[in-house]
């Protein structure tokens, strides 16, 4: 499974989808057998009296699908950016409307610039990085685009205040198994499956290995390792992890929110 940023990946693109050699010269001829015939560029008038310009389909699929995609990437970051502190530590796990209407939009765009390749889009302190590979038959006929939201919270010792100390995003369909590197300076690693129940809640598997949690780096730095197997109800943060150190307590939340867009179908049975 390939990690990639969202910069390479872009690059790539664009070098798979350049014209040829050969597209380059039949435009230019085009464009001199138009010349040579008194033939201008110029648009013609609608009724209206509008000079609609008719961009080729191959060439707006590239610009929209572009631009789409830093558009739906820019509001998640924006929306996902700063969350003041909180008395209650689940507060600060939970996924806003916007947060989720964010997430649904960067997830299509992403899937659909990336032709199915995509298995996860990351996001965390460190950027976005996707998870791109092929896969035989395609997703699962039953799958739907998921948010899992990893939290890290902690409390100062004197503090009243909960603060996060960590938080990854992580967008996949349900029955795709994951592995994430959020911020790979820091030796993080996530993997997770999950799927939805008949009754509406979300069955989850994760293994994780946090490290640096507090943000120092000391030659020790505070990892927080677990292996969870939940059973969430969407939207409700579950903590999986309580760790007290001398330098404060911290606690770790596990949420999966489906996105809007498609009802989510039960665990295929096997």
């Amino acid at each position: 499974m390939s990690r990639k940023t969202v910069d390479d990946l872009l690059r790539g693109w664009a070098a798979r989808h350049a014209p040829s050699e050969a597209q380059g010269r039949d435009l230019a001829a085009r464009i001199g057998d138009g010349l040579s015939q008194g033939q201008t560029l110029t648009p013609k008038e609608d009724a209206t009296g509008r000079r609609p310009w008719r961009v080729p389909a191959r060439l707006a699929w590239a610009v929209g699908g572009a631009a789409a995609l830093l558009v739906a990437a820019a509001a998640f970051l924006l929306i996902r950016s700063g969350r003041p502190g909180s008395p209650e530590p689940t507060q600060l796990g939970r996924v806003s409307e916007a947060e989720m209407e964010g997430s649904r939009r960067l997830f299509r765009e992403l899937d659909t610039l990336f032709g199915g390749e995509l298995r996860a889009v990351v996001e965390s302190e460190a950027g976005v990085h996707l998870n791109l590979a092929p896969a035989a038959g395609g997703p699962a006929s039953d799958a739907v685009p998921l948010l899992v939201r990893v939290t890290v919270a902690v409390r100062k010792p004197g503090e009243a205040e909960w603060q996060k100390a960590f938080e990854a995003d992580i967008l996949t369909r349900t029955e795709e198994l994951v592995e994430a590197v959020p911020d790979p300076g820091r030796g993080n690693r996530i993997v997770l499956w999950a799927c939805s129940l008949p009754d509406g809640k979300m069955a989850v598997e994760a293994s994780l290995r946090l490290a640096d949690l507090d943000g120092c780096r000391p030659s020790t730095p505070l990892v927080a390792s677990a292996d969870v197997t939940a059973v969430l109800t969407p939207g409700k943060p579950k903590q999986i992890l309580a760790v007290k150190t001398a330098e404060g307590e911290y606690r770790v939340f596990l949420i999966a929110v489906p996105l809007p867009g498609r009802r989510s179908a039960p665990c295929s049975s096997t």
